[in-house]
């Protein structure tokens, strides 16, 4: 499975570092959390394969592979209810 931040979905890194999503169309905004912005990063890094950002991180924060892949899994579901993000493959 391979994710992606929806077509018309704006993402920008805030001045204190954090991530912010937000869909003009449907006023749907995420403030990301320093882990959420981490994860963000390993998702874009890792081709939008969350099993693959999860490992790596989970790798670098010295935790259980099957909890990292549980917190993408939440989040993820998170993001695409609000309509942020999208599952292409």
């Amino acid at each position: 499975m391979r994710v992606r931040a929806r077509p018309g979905v704006d993402v920008a890194v805030l001045e204190d570092g954090r991530l912010e999503l937000t869909c003009p169309a449907s006023g749907s905004r995420f403030l990301c959390s320093a882990i959420s912005t981490a994860m963000w990063i390993a998702l874009l890094q890792q081709g939008g394969r969350p099993d693959a950002a999860a490992a790596l991180l989970a790798k670098h924060w010295d935790l259980n592979p099957e909890y990292m892949q549980s917190d993408f899994s939440l989040w993820i579901e998170e993001l695409r209810a609000a309509g942020l993000l999208q599952i292409i493959a």
